[in-house]
């Protein structure tokens, strides 16, 4: 039943938006790779895996805020439930490389109310973050590509 419904969702995104299947089909398979090879991988490696040298061709380029929904449809369909922000922030710097934007990812965590530690994962360009829905307010303890 649980197959079904995680079928279900996929189709639906896919119906969604008819225009960006191709890359809705790319951002998927590079999350669910993501979500096999995460957990045996350095976070470095892991990175570097999703790093690209190719560009896409002017007239296919779309907008970072849609690369970024795509990317988003995938995971609000329900079809991974974990290590959401990691893996966004690979996917769409390999997206934005495509597309000659070149951004950092940076990993960092904060004290909660509670006492315990949240971490977060996004997207920096020139040192401000990039399609975030609010800045995020964490300490950074990780970032990639490392400054020099």
């Amino acid at each position: 039943m649980r197959f079904l419904r995680k079928l279900a969702a996929g189709a639906r995104l896919l119906a969604r938006d008819p225009s960006s299947l191709l890359l809705t089909l790319r951002a998927f398979a590079w999350i669910s790779a993501l979500t096999i090879i995460g957990p045996l991988v350095r976070v470095s490696t892991m990175l570097t895996m999703t790093e690209t040298k190719r560009r896409w061709p002017q007239r296919k380029r779309k907008s970072p805020e849609e690369l970024a929904r795509c990317v988003d449809r995938v995971f609000h369909a329900g079809l991974f439930s974990d290590g959401k922000c990691w893996k966004r922030s690979a996917v769409l710097r390999r997206f934005l490389q495509m597309q000659d934007i070149e951004t950092d990812v940076i990993y960092g965590v904060r004290k909660k109310d509670d006492g315990t530690l949240a971490g977060h994962a996004w997207l920096e360009r020139d040192g401000a973050p990039i399609l975030e829905r609010e800045p995020p307010d964490y300490a950074v303890t990780f970032r990639h590509p490392p400054r020099t």
